[in-house]
C-alpha cells in the first residue's frame, strides 16, 4: 500500500499528473491550448477541461440494467489488466490487495469523478463552459489539494520566458466549481486508489501495443462493449500508423492518389451551396432585418478549406518537425510502443509551443487521409478533407458525357457533398455555432426577438428527435444531438435549393440514370440518404446515444426528409401521412 504525508500530497498527485499530461495521456483533466473564444486579442490561450472516465457518462447509473452490463464488463476488464501487470512484474506483490478490490476502487472513484464533472449536455454550451480566470484564482481554486504551481513547472520549463504561465496568465476553465469540487475529491480518496487509478489510465492508452495476451484482453473487451469482432490485424495496424503517422501518410495519398478535378469540382459545388444559404437567411421569417445583416455578415466572412493545406505538397518538412520531432530519434526506431510515446509527447509539445501566438490558420485539425468535414467556431471556417471528395460523396463524370449523365452526378454530388458543405455551414448558425461571431468570438450578435424565435424553431427539432427510440427502447438524446440536428436539416434544404439552381424543373423530373427509376431529384435524396447508412450492433448504438452528438442514421435520414415539403414532393406522399406532415408540423430553422 502507497502512503503519502497529507502535507505532501496535493504537490506529488501535481508532479505525477503533469508527466502523465506531459507524455499525452489522458487523466482526471485535460489541458489544450486553442484560439481564446472570450479575450481574441489574448491570442492561443490554455484551456482546462473535464477528463477522466473509462465509460460514457451515462452508464455510471446501477440502476439501469444496461448500464449495469457495461459497468460490470469495465470492471472485469480492469480487474484483468492488473492481473496481467501483476503476471507480467513477478506476480502479486505481498499485502497487497487482489486485482479485483484494486479494480472496484478505481470504479467507486469514476463514479465519485463523474458526480463532479459536467453532463455531455452541459458541456454544448460553449458561453457556460468559458470561464476565464487568471493563473493565480486556478491556484486559489484547488489550494492545497492540488497544487496547479507545482502542475505547471514542467510546462514552463518547456517554454520561452515570454510565454511562461504566470499568475496573470489567461487559464479558461470549463467549471469553476467542478475543478475545485474535484481538487477536494482527490484529498478524500486513498492515495493507492489515486495510483491505481492513472495506472489504469496508462494501461488502456497502451496495452493492446503489448505482448500477444494483452492484444487478446483488449480484442475481448472491445467485443464485450460493442458486440462486433475484432478488425483484422493488419487493419489495426494501418489504424495504429494512420493515427501516430497522420500527416506523413496524408502527404503520400495526396500526391499519389488525390485527383485534383475532386477539389475543383468540390469548390464549384460549395460556391453554389453558399449562394443558396444566403438565400435561405434572407427568407427565413422568424429573424428580424437587424440580426439577419449580422448572419448575411458572418456567412460572407466564412473561411473554407477544401481538399488538403498547401504546405502538405509545397513545405511539409518544416511542419513535418513540429509533429514529429527530429528525424532519426532514438526512441522511434527502437519499437512501436517507444514511438507511439515519442509521437504523444511531441503532440502535447507542440500543442504548447502555440500558447500566446496567434492562431495558424494554415493549420489543419484533422488530415486529408479522414473522409470528414468540420467547422470550426473559434476560426469560423468549414474544413472539407481530401478523403470525403470522392464517392459516395462525390463523383467525377466525363466533360465529353451526355447532359443527362451530368444531370446524374449533378444530383449525386448536391445529395451528398452538397449537403455536407450545408451542414458544415448550418453548424456556424446551431445553438452552439450561433453563440460566436464572425471572428470566433462569443457575442450574443442576435436582438432578444430574434434570438427568443430561434430557441422556439429549436425546441421544436429537440422535441422531434427526442421522440426517436433505438432498439433497446432508449430514446435519442435530442438536446446532446440538437446541433447536428439542425445542421443535418439545414444542410439538405440549402443543398437542394442549390441543386434547383443549376438544374431547371424539367431536369429535376427527368430520369436520367437508364435502367435506374429515380427523377434526379430523388437521386439527389438517395445520394444524401446512402452517405448517412450506418450498421451498428446493439451494443455499438447504446454507446452512441449516450455520448454521441450526432443522432442515428436512421433518424439523420426520417428525421430530416419528414421535415421537407421537397421530400414528399419529390416521391409523390399524400398529406396527412408520416411522411408528409401539415406544414405546421414540420421543423425549420435554417
Amino acid at each position: 500500500r502507497l502512503k503519502v504525508k497529507p502535507s505532501q500530497r496535493g504537490k506529488l498527485l501535481a508532479e505525477r499528473l503533469s508527466s502523465f499530461h506531459l507524455a499525452g495521456l489522458g487523466g482526471l483533466f485535460s489541458l489544450g491550448v486553442h484560439a481564446n473564444k472570450v479575450h481574441p486579442e489574448n491570442n492561443n490561450t490554455i484551456y482546462i477541461s473535464q477528463s477522466g472516465l473509462g465509460l460514457e457518462y451515462g452508464f455510471y447509473n446501477k440502476s439501469d440494467a444496461v448500464s449495469s452490463r457495461f459497468l460490470n464488463s469495465y470492471l472485469t476488464h480492469i480487474t484483468r489488466l492488473f492481473d496481467l501487470l501483476d503476471s507480467a512484474t513477478g506476480g502479486p506483490k505481498p499485502g497487497n490487495p487482489s486485482s479485483a478490490v484494486r479494480a472496484q476502487a478505481v470504479l467507486d472513484f469514476e463514479f465519485n469523478l463523474r458526480a463532479v464533472m459536467l453532463s455531455p449536455i452541459q458541456q454544448r454550451d460553449p458561453v457556460k463552459t468559458a470561464n476565464p480566470l487568471p493563473f493565480s484564482e486556478v491556484k486559489a481554486l484547488t489550494g492545497e489539494h492540488f497544487s496547479f504551481e507545482t502542475y505547471m513547472q514542467p510546462y514552463n520549463a518547456l517554454l520561452k520566458e515570454a510565454k511562461k504561465v504566470s499568475d496573470e496568465t489567461e487559464i479558461i476553465l470549463d467549471s469553476k466549481e467542478n475543478l475545485a469540487a474535484k481538487a477536494e475529491l482527490l484529498t478524500n480518496t486513498d492515495w493507492t486508489t489515486l495510483h491505481d487509478y492513472l495506472l489504469v489510465r496508462f494501461l488502456r492508452s497502451f496495452g493492446s501495443s503489448l505482448s500477444a495476451v494483452w492484444r487478446e484482453e483488449f480484442e475481448r473487451y472491445s467485443f464485450e462493449q460493442s458486440g462486433a469482432k475484432p478488425a483484422p490485424r493488419w487493419k489495426r495496424c494501418l489504424a495504429a500508423a494512420q493515427d501516430k503517422l497522420t500527416w506523413v501518410l496524408a502527404r503520400r495519398y495526396i500526391k499519389k492518389a488525390f485527383d485534383p478535378r475532386r477539389k475543383a469540382t468540390a469548390e464549384k459545388v460549395l460556391g453554389h451551396v453558399r449562394a443558396a444559404f444566403r438565400e435561405q437567411i434572407k427568407e427565413v421569417k422568424w429573424m428580424d432585418e437587424e440580426t439577419r445583416a449580422k448572419a448575411l455578415e458572418k456567412e460572407k466572412l466564412l473561411g473554407q478549406k477544401i481538399a488538403y493545406p498547401d504546405w502538405l505538397v509545397n513545405d511539409s518538412e518544416r511542419y513535418f518537425v513540429g509533429f514529429y520531432g527530429e528525424p532519426n530519434v532514438d526512441a522511434v526506431k527502437k519499437s512501436w510502443f517507444s514511438a507511439s510515446l515519442h509521437f504523444m509527447r511531441q503532440d502535447v509539445r507542440q500543442e504548447l509551443a502555440k500558447l500566446g501566438e496567434e492562431p495558424d490558420r494554415t493549420m489543419w485539425s484533422r488530415d486529408p487521409t479522414t473522409a470528414n468535414a468540420y467547422y470550426s467556431p473559434l476560426l469560423h471556417e468549414i474544413v472539407f478533407l481530401g478523403s470525403a471528395l470522392q464517392p459516395p460523396f462525390l463523383y467525377l463524370h466525363d466533360p465529353q458525357a451526355s447532359r443527362m449523365e451530368e444531370v446524374a452526378f449533378t444530383a449525386l454530388n448536391f445529395g451528398a457533398y452538397g449537403v455536407v458543405s450545408g451542414h458544415e455551414m448550418t453548424h456556424g448558425f446551431d445553438d452552439k455555432g450561433s453563440k460566436y461571431n464572425a471572428h470566433g468570438q462569443l457575442e450574443n450578435w442576435w436582438t432578444p426577438e430574434s434570438r427568443k424565435a430561434f430557441e422556439q424553431a429549436t425546441k421544436c427539432v429537440d422535441d422531434q428527435y427526442s421522440d426517436y427510440t433505438i432498439e433497446d427502447g432508449t430514446h435519442v438524446k435530442g438536446k446532446l444531438t440538437l446541433g447536428e440536428n439542425i445542421a443535418d436539416n439545414g444542410g439538405f434544404r440549402t443543398a437542394f435549393r442549390a441543386l434547383k439552381s443549376v438544374l431547371t424543373e424539367q431536369e429535376l423530373q427527368s430520369k436520367p440514370l437508364p435502367g435506374l427509376n429515380l427523377t434526379a431529384a430523388q437521386l439527389f435524396m438517395m445520394s444524401y440518404s446512402q452517405v448517412r447508412c450506418m450498421k451498428a450492433t446493439p451494443e455499438a448504438m447504446r454507446k452512441r446515444v449516450e455520448s454521441d452528438p450526432h443522432s442515428p442514421g436512421q433518424y439523420r435520414v426520417e428525421g430530416v426528409m419528414v421535415n421537407s415539403e421537397h421530400f414528399a414532393e419529390a416521391f409523390g406522399c399524400k398529406a396527412g401521412q408520416k411522411m408528409n406532415p401539415k406544414d405546421e408540423d414540420r421543423c425549420r430553422v435554417w
